[in-house]
């Protein structure tokens, strides 16, 4: 999907350029462009995403082992939830800034 939209945003500008654009860029140079883009899109989104997924379980397990105790949530280490929660919102702003 993120290929496909990158595609129409090339080409959409690209039929949008002045023919003097077309007149000095040859063909070749535009075509092996928006292929490379694409095909960047498409190798590079799928790992990035499985990262950023296995980062976000690690941490959510990380804080489940802290706040599993006795019954009370933080029992064994209620100094490490502050700066979890903080980790997670910005794991959470990350993602959804990159998405």
């Amino acid at each position: 999907r993120a290929a496909r939209v990158l595609h129409r945003a090339l080409l959409a500008s690209l039929l949008s350029a002045p023919m003097a654009f077309f007149h000095t860029t040859p063909l070749g140079r535009i075509i092996n462009r928006l292929t490379k883009d694409t095909s960047d899109v498409d190798r590079n989104v799928a790992p990035t995403l499985a990262m950023a997924l296995r980062s976000c379980l690690q941490l959510a397990a990380t804080l489940l082992l802290v706040c599993e105790g006795e019954g009370e949530v933080g029992s064994v280490a209620p100094f490490a939830l502050p700066p979890l929660v903080v980790i997670m919102a910005a794991f959470y702003l990350l993602y959804a800034y990159f998405q």
